[in-house]
Parts: C-alpha cells; structure tokens; sequence
C-alpha cells in the first residue's frame, strides 16, 4: 500500500514541470507571416480579437505592406465608431466622384464623412487606392476619437494632429525615425495597427474618451 501511495505521489510531482511548460508557452502566431515576438504582435493581436482586422484569405496578415486609404477608413471606422455596414445604415450620397456605392470600402468611408472625419480633396474626389501617410492617418484618428486640438498657429495643416498623437505617446518608432520626412511616411499595416491599438489603449484608460494632454 505504501509504495501504491509512493508511486502516485512520484506521478503526481513528474507531472508538476509539463504543466508549468504549458502555462509558460508563447501564444500561437497569429497569422502565418506574425509570429510571437516580432515587431506589433501585441497590437494586431487586439486587433483580431476585437473583430477589427482579419487578415486575407491566404491567412497572411503582410504587416509591411502599406495600406491605401480606403483600408485605413475601414480599420478606423470599425474601431473609433463600431460601425457595421449590415446593421448601421447611412442614407444620402458621397460627394466624391471616384466612389461609387457598390464599393466595398463606400459604408466605411460613408461612416467617417458623416461624422466629419473626412471631407476628401478639393477635386471632388477622395482617392480611396492612394495609400495613406502618417499625416493624412493622424489626422484620421484625432478627429474620429474625437480629441480635441487647437489647430492655429501651426506651419502645416498636419502638424496639430501628428503632434497630439506624439504628445499621447501612440507613434511607433518606425515612424519617427523616418527621415523621409517622417510626417510623410507611408502607413504600413504593422503601424495601422500600432496606431489605432495605441489610441484604443488610451482612450480606455481615460473613460472611452482621448485625453486632453
């Protein structure tokens, strides 16, 4: 009976370091190009746990692509306003003559200009294909977080919206320490999601609102 209990004990305690390799274990790759410990793991992980990014059907994310500014209107919209082209309706026409309302990407964009997001550019047109920078992006996020900007005295109409998202601490590295200029640097889908979990990260610390700071 004794070495019964001995040789169920000796069982139990082998079993001790197995389980503590199971809790210590990365978390599984994401998609089959981000793997634990490459650079936005954490971010594009939130991301797809919320719903808001999914990556493509080959099951690749491609975080260095760039991405265009209808993506980006998606991404930010599905974020900031919780928007579901199925559910949320949006009635009248967008001013801009390159979308049409067939397109995948017009309820995202619809959603944004609606909310004074965007206004597109002084042709008439807003250039869904063309990919985004990081001005373009900032300005993007501030308005649809709604964070409030005092946007006089500035040399460029992008400076107040890059310098608040400087001052809330949600540029990547990446970003600013381009020397191309780094205002101007084209948004890759690694930094979409380092910039849009960074505002959803400091937004929720604050009560769902952006800080004043």
């Amino acid at each position: 009976m004794n070495k019964l209990l001995a040789g169920l004990l000796l069982l139990s305690l082998s079993a001790i370091p197995s389980m503590a390799l199971a809790d210590d274990a990365p978390p599984p790759n994401l998609f089959n190009d981000v793997e634990y410990g490459d650079e936005g793991y954490w971010e594009i992980y939130d991301l797809k746990e919320a719903g808001i990014i999914s990556g493509y059907a080959d099951g690749s994310f491609k975080p260095n692509n760039t991405v265009n500014r209808a993506e980006f209107a998606k991404i930010v919209s599905t974020a900031a306003w919780d928007h579901d082209p199925s559910t949320d309706t949006l009635g009248g026409e967008l001013p801009f003559s390159d979308i049409n309302v067939s397109d995948w990407f017009e309820p995202y964009i619809h959603k944004l200009f609606t909310q004074n997001v965007i206004s597109g550019y002084d042709d008439g047109t807003f250039k869904p294909s063309n990919t985004i920078n990081f001005a373009e992006a900032a300005k993007v996020l501030v308005n649809s977080y709604e964070c409030f900007v005092i946007t006089e005295g500035y040399d460029s109409w992008w400076e107040p919206y890059t310098t608040k998202l400087l001052d809330l601490e949600v540029v990547p590295d990446s970003i600013q320490e381009d020397t191309s200029p780094w205002y101007a640097k084209e948004v890759t889908r690694v930094e979409m999601a380092q910039l849009v979990d960074g505002m959803e990260d400091v937004t929720e610390d604050n009560d769902g609102v952006c800080p004043s700071n």
